[in-house]
């Protein structure tokens, strides 16, 4: 795991019982991936949202069920983004899934979406560019196997990734 999120991590479970429902395990380990990569740029940090969750499991269930993977059609998740993985079932904890898109930051230029890409760069920046933009605020994750693998569905409110913006 990488340090920021182990830092992040534990500076949220210290805070996380203050006003709000409790978390789950597994919703503060993924939070806690997402606003350290939020927190190195100095970009407010995401709430955890129950709402975008139980969207996400219906979508990571639904995957699961059908041996496809594939990002739901836009017209059924109206106002929110999606971040995608599949991986062999039980090789991969939750912050390493969520890692995988922001490793993409290697291949991350800040500019314009989608002119966000290094040049000679492979073109897959846009989960990280998710997971940074400075406009969305909660996230909702929830995981599904099936087949073999294991898959993670992220849901983003207000959806980033909106050509002809800035991620922040």
């Amino acid at each position: 795991m990488r340090s920021t999120a182990a830092i992040v991590l534990s500076v949220f479970v210290a805070s996380a019982s203050c006003g709000a429902a409790p978390l789950s395990l597994f919703a503060k380990r993924v939070l806690a991936v997402h606003n350290g990569e939020r927190v190195a740029r100095q970009i407010p940090r995401l709430t955890w949202s129950e709402t975008l969750a139980a969207h996400a499991q219906v979508w990571a269930d639904a995957m699961a069920k059908s041996g496809q993977f594939q990002h739901s059609p836009r017209s059924s998740r109206p106002g929110e983004g999606e971040n995608l993985w599949i991986g062999t079932a039980n090789a991969y904890q939750p912050e390493e899934m969520v890692e995988a898109w922001a490793d993409e930051q290697q291949y991350f230029q800040n500019g314009t979406f989608p002119n966000v890409v290094t040049p000679g760069g492979p073109h897959v920046v846009g989960h990280f560019t998710q997971i940074i933009w400075k406009a969305t605020t909660e996230v909702g994750c929830a995981e599904a196997s099936g087949n073999g693998r294991d898959i993670l569905v992220c849901r983003y409110s207000p959806p980033g990734n909106l050509v002809g913006e800035k991620p922040y």
